[in-house]
């Protein structure tokens, strides 16, 4: 048997029912992914300037690798506990965007120990605020892909600032904050009153 050959109006239509069923996972899962990420980024963030501003000692800095750790573990946890959904080719674009990022971002701070002088955080929130940014406008979600380009901007202000940590991890956090957090609050706060009109519809 042949496979049915689809016209443009179909082939859109099926995109688009694609992107919506993405967008409903996401939504259905409250926007815990983005939170998980966020809020390890800061907690570790957080542990590094605590640790090289008390201690002065620069090794603390491999305590970065602990967000990759960290964040996977809790990923594997939180997808262990989901129904299982049905993936479509957009998620696996998704996945794969996120896949070739990190490790981008890994490479990238494995040579930051080995390169003086490696902006390594304005690399890293550029390239995490770009698949971010990806992420939103594939799926069609506006406050994921602003949170993207508000990373990047201020990736590009980290090359402006003066040399010191705090200001570092200043703008590093609050670009986490703009394209994780935020958006995550903001998926379940969507969810929960998505939750109660039906609720109410029953």
């Amino acid at each position: 048997m042949e496979d049915k050959q689809l016209n443009e109006k179909e082939s859109l239509e099926l995109i688009s029912r694609m992107i919506r069923n993405t967008q409903n996972h996401l939504e259905g899962n409250e926007g815990i992914p983005l939170l998980i990420w966020g809020y390890v980024t800061l907690a570790v963030t957080a542990a590094v300037w605590a640790a090289v501003h008390f201690t002065g000692q620069d090794y603390w800095h491999f305590l970065w690798f602990a967000i990759p750790v960290l964040g996977t573990v809790l990923m594997f946890i939180f997808n262990k506990n989901q129904k299982p959904a049905v993936t479509t080719f957009v998620d696996k674009a998704i996945c794969y965007v996120w896949a070739v990022l990190g490790i981008a971002c890994f490479i990238c701070s494995a040579l930051s120990f080995l390169v003086d002088g490696m902006n390594i955080l304005s690399i890293v929130l550029l390239l995490v605020g770009a698949a971010t940014s990806i992420t939103g406008l594939i799926i069609k979600y506006i406050p994921v892909t602003v949170g993207g380009f508000v990373a990047m901007v201020l990736s590009a202000l980290l090359l402006f600032v003066p040399n010191t940590l705090d200001y570092y991890l200043m703008i590093f956090t609050i670009g986490f904050i703009a394209m994780d957090i935020v958006p995550g609050h903001f998926l379940n706060c969507k969810a929960r009153k998505s939750t109660k009109r039906e609720v109410r519809n029953v």
